[in-house]
């Protein structure tokens, strides 16, 4: 299928491209693996005086090609943190490829509650790894194209120029 990835589904604000931040990039912390990874992810922390770097941090053996599900998981976990905590601006930015930046959290669902509830069928693609994820999703107002509650999607993590780094794009189908 190539880079094609199908966005439907997401928040026409969460979807628009060319996003700049002025957020600073996430710091490690330590999270505890059943994989002996040692691989780390940490949630973003915003200063403003700091130019934008929206790398997540991630560290250890890791797949090539894509991330290990351990890694994968504690970067979904850490993008709806993000998203809910920070807001879609700088979750987008921090995480997600420039074709699903948000520009501006006007228009975009506030998320209240998010939890990654499966990850499965790991496949590896032209781009990169695509899991299918199952999130369990509380707004406060209108969520947009997201729905209330469970939401199915096909995850791609494509590789940074960075080593061991990844971001993410979202789709319905394969």
């Amino acid at each position: 299928m190539g880079r094609r990835a199908v966005v439907l589904g997401m928040s026409a604000a969460l979807l628009l491209a060319g996003c700049t931040s002025t957020e600073t990039s996430p710091s490690p912390s330590s999270s505890g693996s059943s994989s002996g990874s040692g691989a780390a992810s940490g949630a973003p922390s915003a200063t403003a005086a700091t130019p934008a770097s929206p790398t997540p941090v991630v560290t250890g053996s890791l797949d090539s090609d894509g991330p290990d599900e351990a890694t994968a998981r504690r970067l979904l976990t850490g993008y709806l943190a993000a998203w809910r905590d920070k807001g879609p601006v700088l979750a987008s930015t921090t995480y997600l490829t420039a074709d699903e930046q948000s520009t501006t959290s006007d228009d975009s669902p506030r998320l209240t509650t998010g939890t990654l509830v499966s990850l499965e069928d790991p496949e590896r693609t032209a781009d990169g790894r695509r899991y299918r994820v199952t999130l369990d999703l509380a707004f406060a107002g209108d969520p947009g194209a997201w729905s209330k509650g469970t939401n199915e999607r096909y995850v791609t993590f494509v590789p940074r120029a960075e080593p061991d780094s990844w971001e993410m794009t979202f789709a319905t189908g394969r």
